[in-house]
């Protein structure tokens, strides 16, 4: 059985992915559509080579690359707010990390509102 039927027959059967019912087909995607664990590893591939597990904040997965398109060029004035935006997130998610270990999570209760007095 060809590697890609394979595949897509063991992700209906084990997958807990919404996209396990397709075969784990993904389809065509960007970089920037995917967590960076994932997307590293998955443009490191090539046509037909799989992946070790990868571990994404989303679980952990196994990608089989089966082609590949060449990206096309984007000039930086088109592209500079998602630039910006990818860059806060990823500073965000730096943030929250460094400080999430040492964070002391309080909850005070609900303060209720007092009806005005009558005049």
């Amino acid at each position: 059985m060809a590697l890609d039927k394979e595949f897509a027959k063991r992700a209906e059967e084990k997958s807990v992915c919404p996209t396990k019912e397709i075969g784990g087909d993904l389809n065509y995607f960007t970089r920037d559509r995917m967590s960076e664990p994932f997307a590293r590893a998955a443009f490191a591939l090539q046509p037909f080579q799989m992946s070790d597990v990868v571990q994404t904040p989303f679980g952990v997965h196994l990608i089989l690359v089966t082609d590949r398109k060449p990206g096309i060029e984007v000039k930086f004035d088109e592209a500079k707010d998602q630039v910006r935006q990818l860059y806060c997130e990823r500073l965000r998610d730096a943030i929250v990390a460094k400080y999430k270990p040492k964070a002391q999570i309080s909850i005070a209760p609900a303060l209720v509102a007092q009806p005005a007095p009558a005049k």
